[in-house]
Parts: C-alpha cells; sequence; structure tokens
C-alpha cells in the first residue's frame, strides 16, 4: 500500500484556506514530495464516495476516484488529502475505505479551536450561508475532543496522529506552517499564497451577521456576495463573535475540564485557549445593541463604492411610479425597459446619498428586543425622526444590490456588450398601475435593479428557440428569465458566453483526437447520451465499424463513457462537457462545428432522441438515416417524433412491432422509407479514463467476483438462477420482475432458485421515488434474499456463464441487446406479448407457447419459467434452439454494412436530385 496523509478539518479552523494554500503550491509540494489536487470540491467528492462506500457494506460498484493515479505520482509522492466532511465520521470507516483504496494513513492532522469561538464563528457562517433567523443553539457532542483524539488515535495509534493548536495561529500564514511542521516536511521557500483569508472562507463579523439576519427577515434577497466581495476589508474592526457572555460560559464550563484532561495526555504543553477559562466574547449580543452605527458605517461604505462607478447624477425620471410590463404587446412604448434601468443605474450613486444623508446619527438599537423580531425601532435623534431601524435594513439591501448590479454591468461592458443595440430587445409596452414612487421603497428599487439588468442580456429569439417548453406554453421570455431563468441557470443569449459555450463543446478527451485524414470521406453520427446503455452501444459499435474506412465525427447530445469509448477508438468529438441538449439551435450549432471540420458525406442519428441535430442536417442538404431504437410512446410531444421521420432520408426499426407503433402514429409514412432490421450483438467498449474528472478506468470484474455478485456460493451447483437486466426504472419493469418472482415462489416455495436484476440505478437510500417503492415491494411480499439486485457489471459474459434463464419484464422495449447477447449464449428468453420485439425472434424459432407470457401477466411468465425451471432439458432444448436460430443473424457488420448502404443510396439519390449540401 502507499502511504498517505489525511488532514481533518473541522469546522472554522481555516480548512479552506488551507486547501487552497495547497492547491496553490503543488508544484513545488511535489518537488519536495508531497502529491496533492488543485481542483477545488477534491475533499467534497472523496466525502461522497466514502459515503458510498459505506452504504454498500464496505466496497464500491466500481474502482471510482483513483487516489493514487491522481496524487501518487506512481509512488513518487505522498498523497496529501485534505477533507472538512471526516471529522465525525467512524476513523475505522475511514481507515477500511482508504485500505480499499491502497492507501495507507501515515500521518492524521487536525487543529483544534476553542469549543465557543468555534460554536461562534459556526453560527455566523450559517447565518450568512442559509439566512439562519434563529436564536442560538449550543451543545454539539460532537466538540468533545478527547473523545474525538481517543477515537482516531485507537484506530491509527496515537503516534500517527498529530493534534495542533489553531488558537496559537496568530494569522492565517502560520496555519500552513503549523501543519508542514507536523507532517515532517520542510516549510516551502517563497510560497505562494492567498491573497487574504477573505478570499477563501469569508465570515462577517458580528454586527455584519446581525444585519444580514435581519436583512432575510425583512425578505429581501440575499446580499452576501457584495459583502464577501467589497465590503469586509473596508470595515473597521470590530467584534468577531457575536454570542452573548451568557452562552460563552456555558459552552466554557462544557468542555474546559475534558479539554485538560486531553492537553495532559498529549504532554501538557501549549493549547493555552482551550485550558484557560475566563475568555470572553468581545462581541454583542443578538438583540442586535450597536448594530446601527455598524449599519450606517456599511450604507456609507457602499455608496462611496458605487459612486466611483456612476454615470451622471440622478435622473429625476427614476422618481416615476413603477409601470408594470403587459405581456404580450405590439407597441413600443416611450419607456423602454432599457430606459428605466439605465435611469436608475445613473442615478444609483446621487439616490444614495440622499438617502444616506437620512440616516446619519440615526441612533442606536434599543435594547431587549426579541432576536426574532422583524421590526425592531431605535431611538432616533432629532433630525432622522421618522427613519426607523427597518428602513436602514431597506437601505442597506438596496445599497448592496446596487453595488451587486453595478458589478455585474461592469463586468459585461469588459466583455464588449453593446449596449446600444442589447436597448432594441426591449420593445414592450407598459400599462400604467400606480404604485409608491420608486426612491420611497429602496427594497423594491434594489430588487428591480438587480433583476432587471440581467435583462439587458437577454435575447428573445435566442431564449425561445433554445428553451421550447417556454416557447411551447406561449409564456414571455422576460417574465420567465426574470422568475425562474436567471436561478435555473438558462442562457439568456449566445454572445459574450458564447467562447465558454465553445470550450464546453471542445472534445472532451483531447489526447484520443486525430488528423481528419483528407484522402477519406468523412461520416457524421449522433448520439443522444453517452451511457453504458442500449442505443449508445449501438451507436459506439456503428462508430467503430465506419472508422475502418471513413472520418467519423461523434456529435453527442449528453457526454458519457460511450462517448469517450468513440474518441478511444479514433472519432472526432463534439459533446457539452455537461448537461444535455434538447435545443434545435444548440443542437445546429454542433452540426455546424462538425461540418467546419470536414464536408460531411451522410449522417446517422442514432435514436428519435437525437432528433434535435435533425433540422440543421436538413437545412445542410446532409443524407440522413435515422435509427429508430424506441417506441413513439417514449417521445414528447409526439408530433416531434413524426417530425424526426419526415426529416430522415431513410428509416430502420429493429422490429416489426416498433415500425407497426410508428405507422399507427404516422399513418402517412411511406413503407418505401423505412426498413425492418434488428441490430447485430455489440462489442462492449474497454472503459476509459475521463480527463474530465480524473477517474481510473473502472476495472472488468472477475468471474468469481461475478458469481459472487449474482448470490452464487461454490457451494451451491445447484440453484437456479433468473436474471432481469438494465437500468433500474419503471419502464425496465422491475417492479414486474418481482411480481413475478412473487408468483413463482407461491407456488414452488421450496425451489432452490434466486431472482437477480443486472444493472444500475437501484438506490433506495437515497432515491425515495422507484428504487425506494420497489425496495419496499420486496420487503413486503417477503422476498429478502430471494430477488436480489447486484447493480451494473461490466463482464456480462459471465453474467450469462451463470444465468439460467432472462426475464424480459420490460413494458417497452423494441430490440434489447441483451436480449440478443442471451440468444447468442443458449440462454432461454421470457418476454410479454407486444411489449418487445425480442417476441418476434421467439415466434420465428418455435418457441412462443414456451417463452412469450400474456401482456403484463406475471402470473402467466411466473408459470412460464417453473416449467423450464423444473425440466432442465427443456430448458437447455429452448436455449440451443434459440442459439442456432439467431446464429448468423445477429452480425453486427452485417447490420453496419446494411445502414451503410441505405446511407450512401440517400446520398446518390440527392445528388441525383441535386440536393447534396
Amino acid at each position: 500500500m502507499q502511504e498517505a496523509i489525511l488532514h481533518i478539518g473541522l469546522p472554522k479552523t481555516a480548512s479552506t484556506y488551507l486547501q487552497r494554500w495547497l492547491a496553490l503550491n503543488r508544484e513545488a509540494l511535489e518537488h519536495i514530495g508531497l502529491g496533492v489536487d488543485s481542483s477545488r470540491g477534491f475533499g467534497h467528492q472523496i466525502r461522497i464516495e466514502f459515503d458510498e462506500f459505506v452504504s454498500n457494506g464496505m466496497e464500491l460498484p466500481n474502482d471510482g476516484i483513483d487516489i493514487r493515479g491522481l496524487l501518487g505520482n506512481e509512488g513518487r509522492t505522498i498523497p496529501v488529502i485534505s477533507s472538512e466532511s471526516f471529522w465525525h465520521r467512524d476513523p475505522e470507516q475511514i481507515q477500511r475505505y482508504f485500505a480499499y483504496k491502497q492507501l495507507r494513513i501515515s500521518k492524521v492532522v487536525f487543529f483544534l479551536r476553542r469549543q465557543d469561538r468555534m460554536e461562534a464563528a459556526q453560527y455566523a457562517q450559517h447565518v450568512k450561508g442559509d439566512g439562519w433567523a434563529t436564536t442560538f443553539e449550543q451543545g454539539d457532542e460532537r466538540l468533545n475532543y478527547l473523545a474525538l483524539w481517543q477515537s482516531w488515535a485507537r484506530c491509527f495509534g496515537s503516534d500517527r496522529v498529530a493534534v495542533l493548536d489553531y488558537d496559537a495561529c496568530d494569522n492565517m500564514n502560520k496555519v500552513e506552517h503549523a501543519f508542514m511542521d507536523s507532517i515532517g516536511f520542510p516549510r516551502l521557500k517563497d510560497p505562494s499564497v492567498p491573497d487574504r483569508a477573505l478570499v477563501t472562507n469569508p465570515t462577517p463579523d458580528a454586527a455584519l451577521v446581525e444585519i444580514i439576519r435581519l436583512n432575510n427577515l425583512r425578505g429581501h434577497a440575499v446580499v452576501q456576495q457584495p459583502m464577501l466581495r467589497d465590503i469586509i476589508g473596508k470595515m473597521s474592526a470590530a467584534a468577531p463573535f457575536g454570542i452573548e457572555q451568557e452562552i460563552v460560559s456555558e459552552i466554557e464550563a462544557t468542555w474546559i475540564d475534558i479539554n485538560r484532561e486531553l492537553v495532559d495526555r498529549l504532554g501538557g504543553k501549549g493549547f493555552e485557549a482551550l485550558t484557560t477559562a475566563g475568555w470572553r466574547s468581545a462581541g454583542i449580543d443578538l438583540a442586535g445593541k450597536d448594530v446601527t452605527a455598524r449599519l450606517v458605517e456599511l450604507i456609507s461604505i457602499v455608496a462611496e463604492l458605487t459612486e466611483k462607478v456612476a454615470m451622471p447624477s440622478l435622473n429625476a425620471e427614476i422618481m416615476r411610479p413603477y409601470r408594470f410590463q403587459a405581456y404580450p404587446s405590439h407597441d413600443i412604448s416611450s419607456n423602454s425597459r432599457a430606459d428605466e434601468i439605465v435611469a436608475i443605474t445613473r442615478g444609483s450613486a446621487e439616490a444614495l446619498r440622499l438617502l444616506f444623508a437620512r440616516a446619519t446619527d440615526a441612533g442606536v438599537f434599543e435594547t431587549g428586543q426579541s432576536r426574532a423580531d422583524a421590526t425592531p425601532k431605535v431611538r432616533t435623534g432629532p433630525t432622522v425622526a421618522r427613519t426607523t431601524f427597518n428602513e436602514l435594513i431597506d437601505l442597506a439591501a438596496f445599497a448592496m444590490h446596487l453595488l451587486e448590479a453595478r458589478h455585474r454591468l461592469r463586468k459585461r461592458e469588459r466583455d464588449g456588450i453593446d449596449k446600444a443595440s442589447e436597448s432594441a430587445t426591449f420593445a414592450t409596452t407598459r400599462t400604467e398601475k400606480k404604485r409608491k414612487p420608486l426612491i420611497l421603497r429602496p427594497d423594491l428599487m434594489a430588487k428591480k435593479a438587480f433583476y432587471r439588468t440581467r435583462y439587458f442580456y437577454l435575447d428573445p429569439d435566442y431564449y425561445l428557440a433554445t428553451n421550447p417548453d417556454v416557447a411551447a406554453v406561449g409564456m414571455d421570455p422576460y417574465i420567465h428569465y426574470g422568475r425562474t431563468g436567471i436561478r435555473e441557470g438558462r442562457r439568456p443569449r449566445r454572445d459574450s458566453s458564447y467562447e465558454k459555450f465553445e470550450r464546453d463543446i471542445s472534445p472532451p478527451v483531447p489526447r484520443f483526437l486525430p488528423q481528419i485524414d483528407p484522402r477519406r470521406s468523412t461520416v457524421l453520427v449522433v448520439l443522444h447520451e453517452g451511457s453504458r446503455t442500449g442505443a449508445p452501444l449501438i451507436g459506439y459499435n456503428l462508430v467503430l465499424y465506419l472508422l475502418k474506412r471513413y472520418n467519423v465525427v461523434v456529435v453527442a447530445l449528453e457526454n458519457g463513457p460511450i462517448v469517450r469509448a468513440c474518441a478511444k477508438a479514433g472519432a472526432q468529438i463534439i459533446a457539452p462537457e455537461k448537461g444535455r441538449i434538447r435545443s434545435w439551435l444548440i443542437a445546429g450549432e454542433l452540426v455546424d462545428k462538425a461540418i467546419k471540420s470536414a464536408a460531411i458525406s451522410f449522417a446517422l442519428v442514432n435514436s428519435v432522441d437525437s432528433r434535435f441535430v435533425q433540422r440543421r442536417l436538413r437545412e445542410k442538404k446532409i443524407p440522413t438515416v435515422l435509427l429508430v431504437h424506441e417506441f413513439a410512446s417514449y417521445i414528447r410531444p409526439l408530433e416531434e417524433f413524426c417530425e424526426a421521420l419526415d426529416r430522415a432520408d431513410q428509416i430502420v426499426f429493429p422490429s416489426r412491432i416498433v415500425a407497426e407503433n410508428a405507422e399507427a402514429l404516422h399513418p402517412e409514412l411511406s413503407s418505401e422509407k423505412y426498413q425492418i432490421r434488428a441490430q447485430g450483438l455489440c462489442r462492449l467498449p474497454e472503459d476509459v479514463q475521463s480527463a474530465a474528472n480524473g477517474r481510473r478506468p473502472n476495472a472488468i470484474e472477475k468471474d468469481e467476483q461475478v458469481r459472487s455478485l449474482l448470490g452464487l456460493e461454490n457451494s451451491d451447483q445447484d440453484r437456479v438462477t433468473i436474471v432481469g437486466i438494465g437500468a433500474v426504472n419503471q419502464r425496465k419493469g422491475v417492479d414486474l420482475f418481482i411480481q413475478c418472482a412473487a408468483h413463482y415462489f407461491a407456488g414452488n416455495p421450496d425451489d432452490n432458485v434466486r431472482f437477480v436484476w443486472v444493472g444500475g440505478g437501484h438506490r433506495p437510500d437515497v432515491d425515495g421515488g422507484f428504487s425506494a417503492s420497489i425496495a419496499d415491494q420486496i420487503t413486503r411480499s417477503k422476498l429478502e434474499g430471494r430477488v436480489t439486485f447486484a447493480g451494473e457489471i461490466k463482464n456480462m459474459d459471465a453474467v450469462y456463464r451463470n444465468a439460467d434463464i432472462l426475464a424480459l419484464t420490460s413494458r417497452l422495449d423494441p430490440m434489447p441487446n441483451v436480449a440478443i447477447e442471451a440468444f447468442c449464449a443458449a440462454i432461454p428468453v421470457v418476454c410479454f406479448a407486444r411489449a418487445a420485439g425480442t417476441g418476434e425472434t421467439l415466434e420465428d424459432a418455435g418457441v412462443a407457447p414456451l417463452c412469450i407470457a400474456e401482456y403484463l401477466n406475471t402470473h402467466d411468465m411466473a408459470a412460464k419459467i417453473a416449467a423450464l425451471v423444473h425440466s432442465p432439458s427443456l430448458k437447455s432444448e429452448v436455449g440451443e434452439t434459440l442459439r442456432r436460430h439467431v446464429e448468423g443473424k445477429f452480425d453486427f457488420d452485417d447490420y453496419a454494412t446494411f445502414v451503410e448502404e441505405l446511407a450512401l443510396a440517400a446520398g446518390a439519390d440527392r445528388q441525383a436530385e441535386g440536393q447534396v449540401g
């Protein structure tokens, strides 16, 4: 095993700062033998995988994060892992997790901080991040540092656990010194240091925390972004902790004796803060005393910051009543949205000065008010008799939002956005509805200024084209973008973020990219996703076939392992790095990018779910063959299924039942335009490493592992295994598989039979929907141990060697790959009538009475399975009959040649008609 160092980040002990310091100095640390990961969130990813490891019974369904490969440098460096998520976890489980990853933890390091200071800092953090408005609560048993040290020392050995004194670190740059000393490595000379502590994980002081809390109570949008980015470093020094002294004393009394015992066990030196009584918070109580003066200072700083970047002074137009927009409309109002927003932003500095004058000398918040009181009063000075504390909070929100809006506008100006041209997009009429002048509603003005500046960025035509769900319901794009689109992260326009979009659809695995061979023709293969499931696997095998004689460009609407496998095989890749494309416009941009690389001879659109590229393929006159792998019932809206058929030059259905379903929906479909041909036996790809997530290829399971996953112990050679295969979802009929098992055991309670589902997606611990319902179904049917889930298995050959019968319980499945694989492996397949294309093969082979159950009749399917189980000779005969019947019929090269010839014929027809692009 390789050695590793683990930093356990307790809350508010500069863990984020230390992680940033490690990342900034990655290269220097590697020179002295330490390996760190510079990407943000690496420790969080480790924690997620650890939770999965624990929930899966101390193992992982795949190898997961390759910590040794990422940080170990083939043994040349010692991995350093830093995570805030392990401090309250079971050290024995953590040790087993890292042992599973082939790592031996040689040193565990954590900093300790006085519990009362930590509790205060955590409260401030929660208020900042979550908008808490509750009173302070203490008593976290996890802060028993003696028990914490004992549990880690017992597991790893006290000589391998380094406990450091956070309170002794006078400033942040002492934290890394203490860390390096504790692990026995020299301090770096002239290391890179994060600009300041505020950059990593800033926490407002006591008064600012209270301002944020009251701001949330008043119903304003959160204000922490501008506060953390622009304000905290400019505020005068103030009390860092905001809990009352009475609570401080309670926390101290709870832990100080325990802390002293810990320090004695550690040698009795240092840790003065942990063992010294009488610390005072020097802060404020949560009733808000002294907050008003801090609030006035805050507003003053924001006014000053805003004034420095403001345009000409206050425009009287912002005093008008706010006008609501009427959507939709056709006339252009004299006062456009753009005019109104420009007026607000130009007048921001002057408006702040006017309102700030009212707030000066506003007095002090009166003590004795309820902490959760959203409407506290202030003792007012003679010049501001009508100023309330709430008005100051409103003013602060107004100021902060204007600062945030100004920040965003300046950023867009730097990006070169032409505001004048954009103002043309705001052509909407308003109907007047009188309200209070904006200047008297700073909360409303702040909210509108903040959200409405984003409208500069919206191209309504582009927004509707890329969001068909919005267009389908006829909703105004401005209303949708303002209410939900911003929050959902929808792209408002093509322009300034287009360069980033270009990066996002760049090839995900650059090292695999070949050059286009000018001596070869170039073809396009379109995948709707990159998962290791049926349709993408067919696409992958088509790519392998076509690469023998063509340059192949793969356009994928969603990334995944199959896309990376295509890249490794030698295809050019155009795919989004994350997310899924379901827009005609954006999918068309991917096609344009493909066309730039070379002239496209023809395109294979694999699955109707890839239909979003077809409009552009049609515009560019590229011959297209559509491979339909789904029933029309899958597609919504149904009209798009018909449009996909119409836009293709040729269509290939995998079975008669799928073709008949399409004809029923689209009676105008010509029989001359489509062919029926089942795909061949697909080759599974080797897993390839993802440059995006840095994970190691998942190993193919050995036969013994597969037998174990299927529940086949060596001592139980007579057990009959009924398998279901596929992703765990309702379409695959996993619930019907369980029903079938229940009926089987009701009639055959003593049979040595197990029903095993092979496929990923069953996670009842986190999925409260389908996974939870089928887990409950197993429990209530008393099938524990008789129906099991093996998870995803890559070594499917071993599955078929150990399976006796395949129960295909799909509600709808055109021609599943797993059925073809089972036929070729001489395994009997049972299915429901009219639910899968597989039934056609069973009928042609003459075994339909034995293998096809009535539609979704699990009683009938259980009876057919029992007949095969109870007659081993019949089971063997059916399997051999199917194997002989399909011999030579499911050759994938024959299928690919057939599809290629269709595409070439479509191209020749277009050439004859003069329609080739």
